[in-house]
Order: structure tokens, then C-alpha cells, then sequence
């Protein structure tokens, strides 16, 4: 799995409350506060926190894949999801790997025909 440097411990999301009901009273410590505004990328469909992260690069879609599908992790629950319809981007990937490789082997193949196509030419 990719990890990139901003994959550090988070603070949790401050749309779900982790506390436990039989702790003991804490002092209230200030949070460090969050680079990114809630509400800038869809509700996590699994924990319902506003807070992601804006993916750069995935195993299925390289580089060009996330940007695509707006593909972000959330901070709460580390789930990746579409930042854009709040969905999940399990079909997107399917079509995104269906239609991609076809065509790279139809491109790797046209390469080869014609790399071939011109050596014959000249050795004749």
C-alpha cells in the first residue's frame, strides 16, 4: 500500500466523538488545528467526517487515477473514497483498469507491428 509522507497519526476528526462515557473528567486540550476546511471534499460514506486528504497516487491509477475520481482518504477512519460524490470509487476503479490496460496492450502491440513493419522494410 502507498504511503506518503503526510500519512503521520492525525488528529481525530472532530465531527465524531471517541470519548469514552466511563473515564474520568479530562482537561480540555487545544487540537492542532486542521490544514484543510471541513467541507471542502464530500462526507465519508463510512464515518460521516468532513475531513480528507486529497490522494497523489494509488496502485490502480498511478498518478492520473485519483485525479480523476477526486479520490481522498478520510482522516477519522483512513477510508478512501470520492471526494466529489461522497461514493465509493470501486466501479471507477474497475472501468478505470478494464478500459486502461486494453489499450495499453493494443498500444504495446501497434508498437511492436510497426517496429517490426520498418525493420523488414529495411533489410529487404
Amino acid at each position: 500500500m502507498y504511503q506518503d509522507s503526510s500519512s503521520s497519526r492525525l488528529p481525530p476528526c472532530p465531527t465524531t466523538s471517541g470519548a469514552n462515557p466511563y473515564a474520568a473528567p479530562q482537561a480540555a486540550l487545544e487540537a492542532p488545528p486542521l490544514p484543510l476546511e471541513p467541507g471542502q471534499y464530500a462526507p465519508c460514506p463510512r464515518c460521516g467526517c468532513t475531513y480528507a486528504d486529497r490522494l497523489k497516487r494509488t496502485f490502480w491509477g498511478g498518478r492520473l487515477g485519483p485525479k480523476m475520481f477526486t479520490h481522498v482518504r478520510c482522516r477519522n477512519c483512513q477510508s478512501r473514497y470520492n471526494g466529489r460524490t461522497g461514493g465509493w470509487n470501486t466501479g471507477n476503479i474497475w472501468f478505470y483498469v478494464l478500459v486502461l490496460i486494453p489499450v495499453e496492450v493494443t498500444a504495446i502491440l501497434g508498437f511492436i507491428f510497426v517496429l517490426i513493419a520498418i525493420i523488414a522494410f529495411l533489410l529487404r
